[in-house]
Parts: structure tokens; C-alpha cells; sequence
């Protein structure tokens, strides 16, 4: 009977051992779970913030992309203002010249007035 009750205290111990180890590992598959619960959560917020970057750098790619087409509309403009600019000022010497030929011509009209 004594060699009884040690194996049922034996195999009473080894239960014993088995349920402890049994309930670390439900501990650890809960933690586990813990874990993968957050991590899930925390690859949606990436998720998120890399929406709202791309969406930012598209922003931007769109505002650089005015910011040279304007930047090309003005250089345009310049360059057409440049050239009329140029044009105009050889006008100006052509009416100088033309002006002064007009007041040489005015001036011998006048010269022959007063021999007459």
C-alpha cells in the first residue's frame, strides 16, 4: 500500500507539473496574441501615415510642378519682353535719326525763307 500511495503521489506531482506547465504556455499563447494584436495595430497606423504621406509628396510634386510651368511662363514672358524691348529702342534711334534729318530739312527750308 505504501508503494501505492507513493505512485499516486508521484503521478499526483507529475499532474501537478503538467497543469503548471500547461498553463505558462495558455500565459505565453495569451501574450503572444497580445503581441500580435498590437503589432496589427500598429501596421494599420503605418498603413495610415504612409497614406497621408504619399498624399503629401503628391502635393508637392503638383506644386513643383506649377511652380516650373510658371517659372518657364515667366522666363517666356521675359524673354518676349526683352525682345520687344529691343525692338523698341532700335525704333527710337530709327525716329531719332529720321527726327534729326526732319530738322536738318526744316532748317534749310528755313535758310532759303529768309534769302527770299
Amino acid at each position: 500500500m505504501e508503494r501505492g500511495n507513493k505512485t499516486v503521489s508521484e503521478g499526483a506531482g507529475t499532474i501537478e507539473g503538467t497543469v503548471s506547465a500547461i498553463n505558462r504556455i495558455a500565459n505565453a499563447i495569451a501574450d503572444v496574441a497580445t503581441m500580435v494584436q498590437e503589432i496589427a495595430a500598429a501596421g494599420e497606423e503605418q498603413s495610415v501615415s504612409i497614406e497621408e504621406i504619399t498624399a503629401s509628396i503628391e502635393d508637392v510634386s503638383a506644386i513643383s510642378e506649377e511652380s516650373a510651368s510658371s517659372t518657364h511662363q515667366t522666363s517666356a514672358a521675359s524673354e518676349e519682353q526683352a525682345s520687344l524691348m529691343e525692338q523698341l529702342f532700335k525704333e527710337a534711334q530709327e525716329l531719332a535719326l529720321l527726327s534729326d534729318e526732319l530738322l536738318t530739312e526744316v532748317a534749310k527750308l528755313n535758310m532759303g525763307k529768309s534769302i527770299f
